[in-house]
């Protein structure tokens, strides 16, 4: 019984060792104060029951290994590294980034993407990184949000005019605009919204062409009935400014 009891204490003991290398995280320092507590009780009652020491040691066991293989840092601040980006159903490749900050575990870095500013900043995880000269690792899934593709920059024109007791910013776009289903057509409505609001113009965003000779617009729904009176000559008229756009 003694042995046995005396066995268990040193397993705690152990225990207690590996938690304090991991460092006085929050978590780490109520698991030391834990068995700090049980092997203060088994030195003062050697007949402490085995079944307890055991119990215990199996679960800090559990907590602190799984701990202890993820305090390993994939990263550091201002690391150079290359990170995976890939479209749905398209063969990725690596953009060069800098390590902005590290998240608490050590198993996530915030990078800024190198030639483009803070708004494609993205946490990443080791699965999408490397660091600089390391070897090529294999990559088990596409980014799940895109890195910045080389921008493609499309000049439009713009009729920044006022009708109707409202502001609007007409924007001028090729045929091609409308040649996609509705969901694109409002995703990529949505891009030039950005874009026009990107310049500091006020109103609303209405984008004309005109396909096979008719006038297509796409624009608030509450101005159908004055934005369909309208025809590309009025638009013309009314031309303004020009913008570039990058998507």
């Amino acid at each position: 019984m003694y042995g046995a009891g005396y066995g268990f204490l040193a397993l705690a003991n152990a225990v207690s060792v590996a938690t304090d290398m991991l460092g006085r995280t929050r978590k780490n320092f109520f698991v030391g104060v834990c068995l700090s507590t049980v092997r203060n009780a088994a030195s003062t009652n050697p007949r402490v029951c085995m079944s307890v020491y055991f119990r215990v040691g199996l679960l800090v066991l559990g907590f602190v290994l799984p701990n202890a293989v993820s305090a390993q840092a994939i990263c550091s601040v201002n690391d150079s590294v290359n990170v995976y980006w890939a479209k749905a159903g398209q063969q990725g490749g690596w953009f060069p980034a800098t390590v902005i900050k590290v998240n608490e575990n050590q198993t996530q870095c915030y990078v800024r993407y190198k030639g483009y500013d803070a708004t494609w900043d993205e946490w990443v995880g080791g699965d999408r990184l490397r660091r600089v000269g390391a070897p090529a690792a294999p990559v088990v899934a596409p980014a799940p949000r895109p890195a910045p593709p080389a921008s493609n920059a499309v000049k439009y024109s713009i009729a920044h005019t006022r009708a109707r007791d409202r502001n609007w910013v007409f924007v001028r776009a090729s045929p091609s605009f409308f040649s996609a289903d509705q969901t694109t057509i409002r995703k990529w409505y949505t891009d030039v919204q950005a874009c026009v609001r990107s310049v500091n113009l006020a109103g609303d965003v209405v984008v004309v062409a005109n396909v096979n000779g008719s006038f297509r617009y796409w624009g608030p729904l509450d101005a159908r009935q004055f934005l369909s009176s309208l025809d590309m000559n009025w638009v013309n008229t009314r031309v303004n400014k020009e913008i570039t756009c990058r998507f």
